[in-house]
């Protein structure tokens, strides 16, 4: 069985979470089996602790309307950003303007959207592995420690919350996690047309 490939893009190098504030990205169907509800959770703590932090969130799905209605209620707009559904292209390019990406995806965390925000260099966040389903096995095998900031599925909001904190707190941290996903991505993705070929 063969990952899939990535659509590399041409645009300007991704951009230093040091320059700030650090630009967060999250994508996918608004569902809970996505982790959107946790995110959110999360964030609502983060920005009481290191408020210097912007998430977007591209995606449409059934829990949209709650999450506009929580934004609100929660007075995160300062914060968060839906930015609905876009298309691939426009997609692309956010991955090269953000700095941190998170998959909180509890069917499985080696997606399209993560590959591509692997070859973007973001820093990624993603769900460590269930040691019940065993669901994220392979994703823990073959992605490095240092490639990926793990959460912890049993306390999704607070191991979240914890680890952005502590990336927030020293954006040289998400800079190295760019260089080890970088380092490790010129291995491990390929693109569409070198996968068609093999």
């Amino acid at each position: 069985t063969l990952l899939n490939g990535v659509d590399y893009l041409n645009c300007a190098a991704s951009r230093s979470a040091l320059e700030g504030p650090v630009r967060i990205l999250f994508v996918g169907k608004l569902i809970r089996e996505k982790g959107v509800l946790e995110l959110i959770e999360a964030v609502k703590s983060v920005r009481h602790v290191q408020p210097n932090f912007h998430l977007s969130i591209v995606g449409k799905g059934t829990l949209g309307p709650f999450l506009e209605r929580e934004i609100s209620r929660l007075q995160l707009e300062r914060h968060v950003t839906l930015l609905g559904s876009l298309e691939h292209r426009e997609v692309q390019r956010l991955y090269h303007r953000h700095d941190i990406y998170i998959s909180l995806n509890k069917l499985g965390n080696l997606s399209n959207t993560v590959l591509e925000a692997m070859s973007a260099n973001l820093c990624i966040m993603m769900l460590d592995r269930d040691p019940v389903t065993h669901t994220d096995d392979y994703t823990a095998a073959v992605v490095p420690a240092d490639a990926a900031v793990r959460i912890d599925r049993r306390d999704i909001v607070g191991d979240l919350g914890q680890k952005l904190c502590m990336l927030l707190a020293d954006p040289r941290r998400i800079e190295a996690f760019k260089s080890n996903v970088q380092r490790f991505g010129k291995t491990f993705l390929w693109s569409w047309n070198q996968r068609i070929d093999h």
